[in-house]
């Protein structure tokens, strides 16, 4: 069961560190939404770079903002769609 978490987590974190990738989205954002400051970008760029360690629980806020940004840009295009056709 341990392992099963721990291997859960690290999925977590892969996927917090690949988000981190899309150059599309500045890490000034991302960091305040994480650390509540936008101030935190350097602290944020070194655990993009993997000179620090990025941590379950960032990883999860990571995570929550690119699903939230997500959320957002499906709204728009949904209340568009009308629009488009």
């Amino acid at each position: 069961m341990e392992l099963k978490l721990k291997e859960q987590g690290n999925n977590f974190v892969k996927t917090a560190e690949d988000l981190l990738q899309i150059k599309e989205v500045p890490t000034t954002e991302v960091a305040e939404y994480v650390y509540g400051s936008k101030r935190a970008k350097s602290k944020l760029n070194q655990k993009k770079t993997g000179y620090n360690k990025l941590f379950l629980s960032e990883s999860m806020r990571i995570i929550e903002f690119y699903v939230e940004l997500n959320n957002k840009i499906v709204n728009i295009i949904e209340s568009n769609k009308k629009d488009i056709r």
